[in-house]
């Protein structure tokens, strides 16, 4: 997780019973972007029905994938 999270009144406290819990807490960065080949495995794999892009700057870029409905900003879905 991000290290200004812990500096978050909650998280603190989260993490303060976890660490009483007997949870290790480890500090681990990653960037969690994913690259165009990582999208085209990870859709192979799992196949969905539907792709609701979040946090991105380009959501039109999933439409690429026929196979499956797109959900974009401002649309309306039932689940």
């Amino acid at each position: 997780m991000w290290e200004g999270y812990k500096k978050q009144e909650n998280m603190k406290e989260f993490l303060k019973f976890m660490e009483e819990k007997g949870v290790e807490i480890i500090s681990l960065h990653t960037s969690g972007h994913a690259d165009e080949k990582d999208f085209d495995k990870l859709i192979k794999k799992v196949e969905p029905k539907i792709i609701i892009p979040v946090h991105t700057e380009n959501s039109e870029w999933f439409k690429r994938y026929e196979h499956c409905e797109f959900i974009c900003d401002k649309n309306i879905i039932k689940i």
